[in-house]
């Protein structure tokens, strides 16, 4: 993982959304803040004008066994129209032990991989954590909850890695929350450089238990790849 070499101008960020501990004083968490958001805001903006493949992998696991699998392969691409479209090259049929949803597969989009932008940044409560090293990069770490879970978007609840440097988040762990009965798995994604300007998804992985209602549960295992990054706009 490679952060970007470049710096943005800080917006200001509201003092109670910010916890700071571990020798960095408000002024320094809300600085880096709104630097990371800013550079959300960015990414976003550049994911939009990007072709990619996203391969997604999801398998349902008893006793240390798989029982069933969901693999989906698409492609994003221009349209003659010139708009960004997902054609799909591979897919299996979910099963009823699998529930893929719309949801789901938009929680891959740029919107939701780039959901703590400055447009947001007021949804969230942002509690620095401390300092992490990481591929011998030297990482802010930053627990993010939403200040109240809405009906109309979802909303990150995790942990964030912010390089020292770039002031870009590099790393991701959480998951979406909405007011719906919805369950999302807790996903951790790393981020690799593009263009040297961006920082995009590159890998995604989960491991864990979904419950649904007070008596269905399934153990998935979660995989998610995106690759073949090109420009198209």
């Amino acid at each position: 993982l490679i952060p970007c070499a470049y710096f943005a101008h800080a917006q200001n960020v509201d003092p109670s959304k910010a916890i700071s501990v571990q020798g960095l004083d408000n002024l320094d968490v809300n600085r880096i803040i709104a630097e990371f958001t800013l550079g959300e805001t960015e990414f976003l903006e550049g994911f939009s004008r990007y072709g990619y493949k996203l391969d997604f992998d999801v398998q349902s696991v008893e006793n240390g066994r798989v029982v069933a699998e969901y693999r989906r392969v698409s492609q994003v691409l221009l349209s003659k129209d010139g708009k960004l479209v997902e054609k799909i090259l591979s897919f299996t049929r979910p099963s009823a032990d699998i529930r893929v949803t719309q949801e789901d597969l938009e929680n891959l989009g740029g919107q939701y991989q780039f959901a703590l932008q400055s447009s947001n940044a007021n949804q969230y409560r942002f509690s620095y954590v401390g300092k992490e090293r990481i591929n011998n990069l030297d990482l802010y770490v930053f627990d993010v909850i939403p200040v109240a879970l809405s009906s109309k978007r979802r909303l990150f609840r995790g942990r964030i890695w912010v390089g020292v440097d770039s002031l870009r988040i590099v790393k991701t762990r959480g998951k979406f929350e909405d007011k719906s009965d919805q369950r999302y798995p807790v996903v951790e994604m790393y981020r690799t450089a593009i263009d040297n300007k961006f920082l995009f998804p590159l890998t995604g992985s989960g491991n864990g238990e979904l419950i649904f209602g007070n008596v269905v549960s399934v153990h998935f295992n979660l995989r998610i790849n995106y690759s073949d990054f090109v420009k198209l706009q």
